[in-house]
């Protein structure tokens, strides 16, 4: 499984949104499968003239310039037997505000890092990587797992050691 990076990305972000596909090896290893999935920039004109973001034959990570504070990983698949046949990942620029907020609420209690009004590049680009690893799932055919809120107990989302070294909620 290939997806590949909208060439208008901000070159920052690539690595974190690249290693966002790439965390579901370890699901995938888990299963059976070595080097299932990757995240990998587009060609270009020059190495593939016949290549398109807009063509159905490829699963592209979207970056869209707007100022809806969303991601989406829909997909297509064939009805007859639930075969995913491809799938875009749409991240909108604006989820970086979103990002931040949430950082901020979930976070900025004990973490001093979270209360500025500005995210550093690497904080903000961890939080790309999980929202790509996010949307993924959704390409996969995952929804939301609402179950997961209940994960880890109250007093563990009160212990910063412990949602320093596993966050807020269960992942991948």
């Amino acid at each position: 499984i290939v997806y590949y990076l909208d060439p208008a990305t901000p070159k920052k972000w690539i690595p974190y949104l690249v290693a966002g596909v790439n965390d579901w090896n370890v699901a995938f290893e888990a299963a059976g499968f070595k080097n299932a999935i990757v995240g990998k920039p587009a060609p270009t004109p020059e190495e593939d003239p016949e290549f398109s973001p807009e063509d159905v034959r490829y699963s592209v990570m979207r970056y869209i310039t707007n100022p809806i504070q969303n991601a989406q990983g829909p997909h297509v698949h064939d009805p007859r037997t639930g075969q995913i046949l491809e799938s875009d990942i749409l991240w909108y620029h604006n989820i970086q505000n979103l990002l931040r907020n949430w950082y901020f609420i979930q976070t900025a209690a004990s973490n001093p890092n979270a209360r500025n009004v500005k995210m550093s590049d690497e904080i903000m680009g961890d939080m790309l990587r999980f929202v790509m690893a996010h949307e993924v799932g959704h390409t996969l055919g995952l929804p939301h797992n609402m179950g997961s809120s209940v994960g880890y107990t109250v007093e563990q989302l009160r212990d910063p050691e412990f949602t320093s070294t596993h966050g807020t909620a269960p992942s991948i």
